[in-house]
């Protein structure tokens, strides 16, 4: 691998998997020492959990618990999207030559849901694991820099609902409307399509999924536009955790679009679609050296 001397990383080379795949591996990202910060942080701030159904920054489901918007509270985590290295890689990998940090929202997966499937009746709404989805139409951006880092904090294997993404579905311009939190039995909104039966596109060979084994402090890189989805924890597997972050550079703009979850802060009629985001909820965290 030829490493690039900012990053030690082949960044080219990792450009070029997450543009053919819409998501790429880094091994290694985070340091050792940034898990156990960022997993003593996660674990403190979840003594604050209501235990509601879904709250400002927690959210429930069978086997499966989210802490989202906790940067806003915690510094600890914007001086992790600023000094722990991630950045640069971040940014070369997705060409932006600055990037500006806005959220956070980790993933803990629990096992003895197994059961809880559509075949047994159960709403999407309820189903163990994460349902197929794209990130790109719950939030009130477009643009392609804007993706998400999710870093293992404990060992991902195949038992412990490992995030699956479907190669290449980030290169097919189709969005499609979220899988919860709408009306599925609504009118689809123009310009979207409702969610097709991937399980079967990919059982006939349309589409290919993958996941990845990894470690604590692997990371992948994952296009705003790649379909992926998590399958329950295996019955007696460990607990996995995965931190997820969102990074918006050069070419995102406030999008006025209506599936666009509600934004901590901020009031979507304050905003003028088509403008960059920036203020307080977007620090700037990176910005790429200039060229010789």
């Amino acid at each position: 691998m030829d490493a690039d001397s900012t990053t030690g990383y082949d960044i080219a080379a990792l450009k070029a998997i997450y543009e053919k795949d819409g998501v790429v591996k880094v091994p290694a990202l985070v340091s050792q020492a940034w898990v156990a910060r960022l997993t003593a942080a996660i674990a403190e701030f979840r003594k604050r959990d209501p235990g509601d159904v879904r709250s400002k920054y927690f959210g429930h489901g069978p086997g499966r618990s989210t802490v989202r918007w906790m940067w806003r509270e915690v510094e600890e985590l914007l001086q992790f999207a600023s000094e722990s290295g991630v950045a640069p890689v971040i940014g070369g990998i997705v060409g932006a030559s600055f990037l500006r940090f806005w959220y956070d929202n980790t993933f803990i997966h629990e096992s003895g849901y197994e059961e809880i499937t559509a075949e047994a009746g159960y709403e999407r709404e309820f189903l163990a694991g994460t349902p197929w989805h794209h990130d790109v139409v719950a939030f009130p951006f477009a643009g392609e820099q804007d993706p998400g880092l999710w870093v293992a904090l404990t060992p991902v294997s195949e038992d412990t609902a490992p995030l699956t993404c479907i190669k290449g579905s980030h290169r097919t311009g189709v969005l499609y409307r979220p899988a919860v939190y709408f009306d599925q039995h609504a009118p689809v909104a123009e310009g979207f399509r409702d969610t097709p039966d991937w399980d079967a596109a990919i059982a006939a060979g349309e589409w290919e999924k993958v996941w990845f084994p990894m470690e604590p402090g692997d990371a992948l890189i994952i296009h705003p536009n790649t379909v992926h989805g998590a399958p329950p924890a295996k019955n007696g597997a460990a607990t996995r955790i995965g931190f997820s972050s969102r990074w918006a550079g050069d070419d995102i703009r406030w999008w006025d679009q209506p599936y666009a979850l509600k934004f901590l802060g901020i009031d979507f009629a304050d905003v003028e679609a088509g403008t960059a985001p920036d203020g307080e909820f977007f620090p700037m965290v990176w910005k790429a050296e200039p060229s010789a």
